[in-house]
C-alpha cells in the first residue's frame, strides 16, 4: 500500500482574511427568509393534509396526500406561474358561470 501524502494549502488562511461586506449579509438575510419559508411549506402542508382525509373534506387517503406533496415539491414552481395567469381561476369561472 502507498503511502497518503499530506495536502497542505494555504487557502482557508486567505478565505479568513477577506472582508465581510454588505453582500454577505444580504445572502445571509436570503439564505435566512428562504429557510423560514421553507419551514412556514412543511408546516402547512402538514396541517392541511389531516383535514384533506377527513371524510366531510376530500377524504384523500394517505397515499394520495403523499402523492400530492410530492407533486407539489417537483411542480410547485410551474403550478404557481399557472395560477398565476389565471390557469385555474378562469376554468372554475367559467364553469360556475356555466
Amino acid at each position: 500500500m502507498s503511502a497518503i501524502a499530506e495536502l497542505s494549502t494555504r487557502i482557508p488562511a486567505r478565505l479568513d482574511r477577506l472582508p465581510w461586506c454588505g453582500f454577505h449579509w444580504r445572502v445571509v438575510a436570503a439564505l435566512g427568509v428562504t429557510w423560514i419559508l421553507d419551514g412556514l411549506e412543511v408546516t402547512f402542508k402538514g396541517a392541511v393534509s389531516g383535514v384533506l382525509q377527513l371524510p366531510q373534506t376530500l377524504g384523500f387517503t394517505p397515499a394520495e396526500i403523499g402523492l400530492l406533496g410530492s407533486a407539489m415539491a417537483v411542480f410547485g414552481r410551474d403550478m404557481a406561474i399557472h395560477a398565476r395567469r389565471g390557469g385555474c381561476a378562469t376554468r372554475v369561472r367559467a364553469a360556475v358561470a356555466a
